[in-house]
């Protein structure tokens, strides 16, 4: 493997390190997910940091020449693949997962009814029979 694909690889390892890091700050505001969801997508997305920042330290010092190096790749494969599950699922980063819309819209759909603009939430008065 020339050294420019260690360089492709190592940002690459270094954009899902930033990918995570923003699905844990995401993951602990509420949203759609369960809290259990969110508790669980944060261990997994911390494991998956700092398995990649291992990953990331050991690619430092090999060149295309060294001994063991399809087996870290294999293992940096794995390791991208799996925060790729992590951030598809928490909704963050690649953007596959549940994506929250901007509140008030109006998805339409059954049940739900439109109003007309400036039109009037108030009721007007009770009216009674003369007394």
């Amino acid at each position: 493997m020339p050294e420019a694909n260690l360089e492709e690889l190592k940002e690459r390892i270094d954009h899902h390190l930033e990918d995570l890091q923003r699905a844990q700050k995401q993951l602990q505001k509420p949203s759609t997910l369960s809290f259990v969801d969110r508790r669980d997508l944060t261990t997994r997305a911390a494991k998956s940091v700092t398995e990649l920042q291992e990953h990331r330290a050991a690619l430092d010092g090999k060149s295309d020449g060294d001994e063991g190096l399809t087996e870290l790749l294999a293992e940096i494969e794995a390791a991208l693949d799996r925060s790729d599950k992590v951030l598809s699922k928490s909704g963050t980063g690649q953007g596959k997962g549940l994506q929250r819309t901007a509140g008030g819209s109006n998805r339409g759909g059954a049940g739900h009814s439109t109003r007309a603009a400036g039109s009037s939430q108030t009721r007007p008065p009770d009216r009674r029979g003369g007394e």
